[in-house]
């Protein structure tokens, strides 16, 4: 058992190492991820009444919201959420958000 922890440990630390060196890998693999993210930070409530979630390249989080309310709400809490996802994707991913 304590070699398969010692592998995963240099796994882990190679692919960090590799994702470290290439950044734009690591972009595309948050691009993937976001929407998971977002949907499990935010909860199956406001899950419903969003459409679509994406980053462009520059690093902008679009999100589609179908609730005029709860535009206005994510609009307030929009530093908050920049910085919770940017931890949940292990880096400065988001720089900003557009709420549409």
């Amino acid at each position: 058992m304590n070699i398969i922890k010692k592998r995963d440990k240099k796994l882990d630390a190679a692919l960090s190492g590799y994702l470290a060196k290439n950044p734009n890998i690591h972009r595309g693999i948050s691009t993937v991820r976001i929407e998971e993210i977002y949907h499990q930070m935010v909860g199956d409530v406001i899950s419903r009444y969003t459409e679509k979630v994406y980053i462009t390249k520059k690093g902008e989080l679009h999100i589609y919201v179908t609730s005029a309310p709860l535009k206005v709400e994510l609009l307030s809490q929009k530093k908050q959420l920049i910085i919770l996802l940017n931890e949940a994707l292990g880096s400065e991913i988001i720089t900003d958000l557009r709420i549409k």
